[in-house]
């Protein structure tokens, strides 16, 4: 069995690395590294490099975390896929307006990002590609995920207000979420609730969207 996970915008599959091992000898993580595709002018064409490189309908499940989200979005729009979970997307309208020389002075301001400068300092991610692909997100036009069914889970006080309009959900289909309330924006990719929808959905208090 495989996932094909998509990370934040930090691009580095470094943040899947917990999940790998809690899917060891059950699932096989198959992470996307944005900086082997960087540059690109646009998220759409990211994902139109990534689909071009992986078959989606191959795939057990598809997971987008944070800006992967809607960098798995875009995939699926183009190539569906049967399973797919979207972990704490951002919403769009929080990201308008902003320009490189903020987006680097926020990062550097916020010590959970702190990790970013090692990344960089091992040459396994650059500045360029990190601060691209936040300012690429600010002016993304919605693909809608026509035909496609999703799950997505939220971190500790997030709502779906505007959460479909962001996405462009297909309100046709049957896209529901939750929510762990013990999970913050930085964790949440590490919920328990990850595996249980991989494994045993029915246990989780999916709701419709």
């Amino acid at each position: 069995m495989k996932l094909l996970c998509f990370p934040d915008f930090v691009g580095h599959p470094i943040c899947f690395s917990a999940l790998a091992r809690a899917l060891k000898g059950r699932m096989t993580v198959v992470p996307i590294n944005y900086s082997d595709y960087w540059p690109y002018s646009s998220v759409e064409v990211l994902a139109r490099r990534i689909a071009e490189e992986h078959d989606l309908t191959a795939m057990d499940g598809v997971l987008g975390y944070s800006f992967g989200a809607y960098v798995a979005g875009c995939c699926l729009a183009q190539s569906a896929s049967p399973r797919v979970l979207l972990v704490d997307p951002p919403l769009l309208v929080d990201l308008h307006g902003l320009t490189p020389a903020g987006i680097a002075e926020r990062l550097e301001a916020d010590p959970q990002y702190a990790y970013i400068n090692d990344l960089v300092d091992a040459q396994l991610v650059s500045h360029d590609c990190v601060h691209g692909n936040i300012l690429l997100l600010s002016k993304w036009q919605a693909t809608p995920l026509a035909g496609t069914a999703v799950d997505v889970l939220l971190s500790a006080g997030r709502t779906t207000v505007g959460l479909a309009q962001a996405l462009q959900l297909d309100p046709a289909q049957d896209n529901r979420y939750w929510c762990d309330e013990q999970r913050h924006h930085g964790s949440i990719i590490n919920s328990p609730g990850v595996p249980e929808w991989l494994f045993d959905p029915v246990a989780l208090p999916l709701s419709r969207l």
